[in-house]
């Protein structure tokens, strides 16, 4: 399957559920990997309607886009083709913006065009090493600023 937008390749990466799971760092969780961070935190296997989950992931991609804007501005990152941009939305997405902003060889290496030094530091990170398969397809994606079909 091609990936046309950075939405569908987080969907993804997050998977789909209406029951309430707790994410890799135990934060309950349901849909496409709506992390509940604040009181009042549903229980564990907790079911939500579709509609709910849509309506969460919307929000969470308000967010994203809001923060991209902010971190394209404050970067110059306003060369990134459409992929690399996604690869930004994506950790954003998963990261949020205060933990992305701690990329800052990756973030650096963007600004100057250099994709494959981007990739590296994508890769040497701990969150590398705690979304495995993810941080490959995104080095993957910065480096080559094409999509790939999977």
């Amino acid at each position: 399957m091609k990936y046309q937008s950075y939405r569908d390749l987080i969907k993804k990466h997050e998977g789909f559920s209406l029951k309430v799971y707790e994410d890799t760092v135990g934060n309950p969780s349901v849909g496409w990997g709506h992390a509940f961070l604040y009181s009042p935190k549903p229980a564990v296997g907790t079911v939500f309607s579709d509609e709910q989950v849509i309506e969460f992931f919307e929000n969470d991609m308000h967010i994203v886009e809001k923060d991209y804007v902010w971190l394209e501005n404050r970067f110059a990152l306003h060369h990134l083709n459409y992929v690399r941009r996604g690869v930004l939305k994506n950790m954003l997405f998963n990261l949020g913006l205060t933990k992305l902003l701690g990329f800052r060889k990756m973030i650096k290496a963007l600004q100057e065009g250099k994709w494959k030094q981007a990739a590296s530091e994508l890769l040497d990170s701990k969150y590398a090493k705690q979304v495995k398969g993810r941080a490959v397809e995104l080095a993957h994606l910065l480096q080559t600023g094409k999509m790939i079909e999977t």
